[in-house]
């Protein structure tokens, strides 16, 4: 069995790795690493949460200790509860909140505007051949 890692263990062997990749990878090299690694945590993501599934069958409590680790069976409520539903139950508030059309048009625009910040990243994907 593989020894935990701590998540920055893990990101500073990872930008080593990239680093010496880098080095000698050319544009399209790095965008089907960048897709493969993608596919990849997709695939490990799945395999997590079935574990996660397997795990809490297994527990008989909410909180499970195991050699050094420490499991907690979480719960918590996705609400997504239409408002013709809800207002009959008087469970709808009326509240006042940032109209974001607004506010990206108002960005878009030249306007500097405290709060707002441009995230910039790359999506890959396959050509349909």
């Amino acid at each position: 069995m593989t020894p935990y890692k701590k998540p920055k263990e893990i990101c500073k062997e990872f930008n080593a790795l990239l680093q010496l990749k880098e080095k000698n990878m050319n544009l399209q090299d790095q965008i089907q690493q960048h897709k493969e690694l993608s596919i990849r945590i997709e695939e490990l993501e799945e395999q997590k949460k079935l574990l996660g599934l397997m795990i809490m069958q297994s527990m008989t409590g909410k909180l499970l200790q195991l050699g050094p680790y420490i499991v907690k069976r979480c719960s918590r409520l996705s609400i997504t509860t239409p408002l013709e539903v809800a207002r009959p139950l008087n469970a709808i508030k009326m509240e006042e909140v940032v109209d974001k059309d607004t506010i990206k048009a108002l960005y878009n625009s030249g306007m500097p505007i405290l709060g707002v910040k441009e995230v910039n990243y790359i999506q890959v994907s396959m050509k349909q051949f």
